[in-house]
């Protein structure tokens, strides 16, 4: 019994290292990180895409690390089939070190997505906060990108990201790629800027592509100015057009002979008339009998 158990314990301490390098070799072929400072808490906003490497046998138990204290609050997967997100099970983080440990179950080859809060460090006007990536597993293209948020100024990054232009939400996007990071090699970014109060980026009105103070000042007026008057433009020359086709159809009437009254002399002399009810032939006044067939007329 207790070579059986022994050689057990020896099986298992002979698995192990396997199970740890197999869980070391996987590897991320995209992850991208956005941080959105102050946008609708008073906290960095960090949302994590992770998408495994082609040919990556599933399913897989990934571990991540996130900073301990963060407010964890989505886990989901874009399938990429139109569905947008799903909601995906995982366990409960676990406090280890600095670090709070989510275990979550890979089991297909998607998209999976966490979003958490982290805490901003505040001295006055002056916000700074550092993200990390612990490096648990090898990842060929990190992109990472910060929001600048609305109101912030001198905004720095270390390592140094590149300015974008305004993207179509209309905040300012700060972006950058990095690529081979190996298993265990740790990636950190330091963002500061100043800002002079506590309001977020969600409540500010941002601004959007070609509707800025000088496009307007420029010549170029908003729908709901111009539009009032291209109505009341409009309604003039239907107004004015039919007067003009009623004044213009009185003084026809008045020229054209065919639409003159006839007089009551004119309208006596038609009632007047005789036609042969044989052949047709009218009649003239004083006429007995037709003038052409000899048949009597009727009166």
């Amino acid at each position: 019994m207790h070579k059986v158990l022994l050689f057990a314990v020896f099986a298992l301490f002979l698995l192990t290292p396997t199970l740890v390098e197999a869980q070391a070799a996987l590897i991320f072929d995209e992850v991208t990180i956005q941080v959105w400072p102050e946008f609708d808490q008073p906290a960095a906003l960090v949302i994590v895409d992770l998408h495994l490497a082609e040919n990556t046998p599933l399913p897989q138990t990934l571990k991540i690390r996130i900073p301990k204290g963060a407010n964890l609050i989505a886990v989901a997967l874009d399938s990429g089939a139109g569905q947008g997100l799903l909601t995906v099970p995982y366990e409960p983080p676990i406090l280890e070190g600095e670090y709070e440990v989510l275990t979550l179950a890979i089991t297909e080859a998607a998209t999976y997505r966490l979003e958490y809060y982290a805490l901003l460090t505040k001295n006055g006007a002056t916000r700074n906060y550092d993200l990390i990536w612990p490096g648990d597993y090898a990842v060929q293209k990190l992109y990472v990108s910060v929001q600048k948020p609305a109101g912030a100024r001198d905004l720095k990054t270390d390592p140094a990201l590149t300015e974008a232009l305004p993207a179509p939400d209309g905040f300012v996007y700060w972006q950058g790629l990095f690529e081979n990071l190996a298993a265990n090699q740790v990636f950190s970014l330091k963002v500061s800027y100043a800002k002079d109060d506590d309001s977020l980026s969600i409540e500010q009105e941002t601004p959007q592509p070609g509707s800025s103070l000088d496009e307007a000042q420029g010549g170029s007026l908003a729908l709901d100015v111009i539009l009032p008057w291209v109505l009341a433009g409009l309604g003039i020359l239907l107004v004015s057009g039919g007067v003009y086709w009623f004044w213009q159809s009185g003084q026809t009437a008045a020229g054209n002979p065919a639409r003159r009254k006839r007089s009551p002399h004119a309208t006596e002399e038609a009632d007047n008339r005789v036609y042969c009810s044989q052949c047709g032939k009218r009649a003239e006044p004083g006429d007995g009998f037709c003038r052409a067939c000899g048949a009597r007329l009727r009166r």
